[in-house]
């Protein structure tokens, strides 16, 4: 179940609360929700939860109870309110949709110009152009949250137009430097597999490179990606 490696990535946020007293649980829910839609498949036993994260049953029970009675989940322990995120974006079925975003901000104004590039760049646009970037994902909650970065509208513009597969596969290949992202994830899938446990570093290598997949739709990816891979190996030499 999802949900259960969901916990374990709030483990960290429960010591907060007890020792500062504050949350940020919808924080870590975004984040972990972004982080492991991706592994659906994968993350799913209480006993790789147990043996990575570091904590008894207990403990981990604990912060179950305590995210069920903060309605934040279900008995089931799965999120009652799932997060819009870009990683859902990433699994959908591609409609061949992309949104164009061109803005107009002056030098003068360089300080909103640098964020909203930088937001732009989160939520996996590239540039075309100076000033012109594009993303294969069209869906208006992600330019609602662009737009209301720049309080003129006259500033910013967004468009929605529809791409040929073989134009978009053009587009991924020469903007998200796919190449550099496969030739890590294989070389990780190597070290990991010579090994008989993975590490402390290997764990953090993988999710950093999870944090830098591509933000491009699976449909956009070669059959041969290596993701899913990964993810595998990972799980297996981690039990």
């Amino acid at each position: 179940m999802r949900s259960h490696d969901i916990v374990v990535k709030l483990i960290e946020i429960w010591h907060d609360l007890i020792v500062a007293r504050k949350s940020r649980l919808v924080e870590a829910l975004t984040i972990a929700e972004d982080i492991l839609l991706f592994f659906d498949d994968y993350f799913k036993s209480t006993s790789w939860v147990q043996s990575n994260c570091g904590l008894p049953q207990k403990s981990l029970n604990r912060s179950s109870l305590y995210l069920v009675e903060k309605n934040i989940l279900d008995k089931n322990l799965d999120i009652k309110q799932k997060p819009r995120t870009i990683y859902k974006e990433i699994v959908k079925s591609w409609d061949g949709s992309w949104r164009i975003v061109i803005y107009d901000v002056p030098e003068k104004n360089r300080i909103l110009r640098n964020k909203l590039h930088r937001v732009l760049n989160e939520l996996g646009f590239k540039n075309l152009q100076r000033s012109v970037l594009l993303s294969p994902f069209a869906s208006s909650w992600i330019v609602k949250k662009v737009e209301k970065l720049v309080e003129d509208p006259e500033k910013i513009f967004t468009f929605k137009t529809k791409i040929s597969k073989k134009k978009s596969n053009y587009l991924v290949d020469s903007l998200w430097l796919l190449d550099d992202w496969e030739l890590a994830a294989r070389r990780l899938i190597k070290k990991l597999k010579d090994k008989d446990k993975v590490s402390i570093q290997d764990q953090r290598e993988f999710w950093n490179l999870v944090s830098k997949h591509p933000k491009v739709p699976l449909d956009l990816l070669p059959r041969t990606w290596p993701l899913k891979k990964l993810a595998k190996v990972f799980v297996r030499y981690s039990s």
